[in-house]
């Protein structure tokens, strides 16, 4: 599995999408992640010049060394 994270593009309304509106920005989930993002937090971290969003997911058994694919633990 991976985390893929979509600015500014258009996105396909899927109305069994799970949506959080946090006014400046809406983050859309679909219905089959739900399950492995139930304990997750998503921050926004600041590293030098680089800035990004990481998700930090307690149900990781491991990730990749660029932290987008991931195994869960079963």
């Amino acid at each position: 599995m991976e985390y893929i994270f979509k600015y500014n593009e258009p996105i396909d309304n899927n109305e069994s999408d799970t949506v959080f509106d946090y006014g400046k920005f809406t983050i859309r989930i679909d219905e089959q992640s739900i399950p492995f993002l139930r304990n997750a937090t998503l921050d926004y971290i600041v590293r030098g010049i680089n800035e990004s969003f990481e998700i930090i997911n307690p149900d990781e058994e491991s990730r990749c060394g660029c932290g987008v694919s991931v195994i869960f633990k079963p």
